[in-house]
């Protein structure tokens, strides 16, 4: 079996999961956010609940296989806003993302301006940047590219996945602010209507269909500007599809998206913002007391914080950490589809596309297909589901309905041998299909 490097990153991913929780216990989430009710609110849809880009056909043209094609032409704003993530929060949350405003105001909203795509036709992003100076999320000023002095609101557009010329990869130091200042990765290469050179971003979709997404990538801040909602679907269609969805083989060609992120909200007020607001760990956690058997007896193991550091007086060359701190990895305590907490979502008696993403920092998916049944949940053992979905990759499965209209949600685990679990809504009926899974690239954020 070749190595690829997705397939490498797997198994690395998982042997370094499997040592840690052989030696220190068990994974688990950062506990913040208030208790919030699961399964109460619907699952954000495209289209209706979070825009789709409505891209400009006309101003654009290239030549395409010795054919001359339109380019759906799009100017994405990125810019502050605020939205209910759920309804038992104190109230909207902050959040920074992007708006398609290519034909007219834009409209924020999470996961706003997904763009759907067609194989071969290109598209050029106009990409404004109007993020406010001042970061929603504690920034680490140590880090390489986000030291003081640096500007906040930089951002670099990255489409995740695409195979894009480097001039539109949107790499760490392609960043730009709205003051006009830049990274030195930034060029001016792709002209206008008028001739005049732009740093515009060109995206060929010289690709087989797929789900993938744009989100930020720069540098030193990339963690934080992604959590806060610089992220959007991109939705690729190619003929083969088409064709399926001609001979009734595949439902639909965008189908449901699932998004699968996970969320922490501040349960009081801070520097960075007001309860309900996004939370984020900004130092490492101090070790708590340790504890001790019905005996009194010290149980060995315990006292440690979530990440082991060694003494300052074993090595007292070394220095403090700073705050706010760059944690190594980040688990939300709530499950987020859509941009909405714990959603539910009702499908018709016919077969449903589902394309799922897992869009979060470190965790890996589990997922199983669960049927909604007698006010409880019920396993099915014969579709158990695409059987993981890494961080930064996506899954697709078509399973079909059994009942005129179903409501389900299905179990997630971080990985067969982690602890932490939490209930989302996928599908969970009879299957017709097998899942298949396509990969997308991945770069750890900073």
């Amino acid at each position: 079996m070749r190595t690829t490097r997705r397939r490498f990153m797997q198994t690395s991913a998982l042997a370094a999961a499997g040592l840690w929780l052989g030696s220190n216990g068990k994974l688990y989430a950062f506990s913040q956010s208030l208790l919030l009710r699961k399964f109460i609110q619907p699952l954000p849809m495209p289209g209706t609940d979070f825009p789709l880009a409505s891209p400009d056909t006309a101003t654009y043209t290239a030549v395409v296989g010795g054919q001359i094609v339109p380019v759906d032409f799009c100017r994405i704003v990125m810019g502050q806003h605020s939205q209910m993530m759920h309804p038992d929060l104190p109230g909207p949350t902050k959040l920074w993302g992007y708006a398609d405003m290519t034909n007219g105001l834009p409209k924020f909203r999470y996961l706003g301006a997904t763009i759907v795509a067609t194989q071969n036709r290109p598209v050029r992003i106009d990409a404004v940047n109007l993020l406010p100076p001042i970061h929603p999320l504690p920034v680490d000023t140590t880090l390489p590219g986000a030291e003081t002095g640096q500007a906040q609101n930089r951002a670099a557009i990255h489409l995740h996945g695409g195979f894009v010329p480097w001039m539109s990869d949107g790499g760490p130091f392609h960043w730009f602010t709205p003051s006009g200042t830049h990274g030195p990765s930034l060029v001016k290469w792709l002209p206008n209507e008028t001739g005049q050179l732009t740093n515009d971003y060109w995206y060929p979709n010289q690709q087989s269909a797929r789900l993938m997404w744009y989100h930020d990538h720069a540098i030193g801040i990339t963690r934080l500007n992604a959590y806060a909602g610089l992220a959007a679907g991109y939705i690729l269609i190619d003929g083969f599809e088409q064709a399926g969805v001609g001979q009734g083989l595949i439902p639909d060609l965008v189908g449901i998206p699932l998004v699968l992120q996970e969320k922490s909200f501040k349960p009081v007020p801070d520097k960075w913002g007001m309860p309900g607001d996004l939370w984020y760990p900004k130092t490492y956690e101090g070790p708590p007391l340790p504890a001790t058997d019905k005996k009194g007896n010290f149980v060995p193991g315990s006292g440690k914080g979530r990440w082991d550091r060694p003494d300052l007086a074993d090595f007292p060359t070394m220095k403090p950490l700073p705050t706010p701190s760059c944690i190594p990895e980040f688990f939300g305590d709530n499950v987020v589809i859509n941009g909405a907490v714990s959603p539910f979502v009702e499908v018709p008696a016919r077969r449903v596309r589902f394309r799922m993403l897992n869009g979060t920092q470190a965790r890996m998916w589990n997922l199983s297909l669960w049927t909604a049944k007698n006010g409880g949940l019920e396993r099915n053992p014969q579709q158990p589901g695409p059987a993981m979905v890494q961080f930064g990759t996506c899954a697709r499965c078509t399973p079909g309905t059994s009942s005129r209209r179903t409501r389900f949600s299905c179990r997630c685990t971080a990985a067969n041998s982690l602890a932490h679990s939490r209930r989302i809504s996928t599908p969970s009926t009879r299957s017709t299909a097998s899942p298949a899974t396509r990969a997308s690239r991945r770069t750890r954020p900073r």
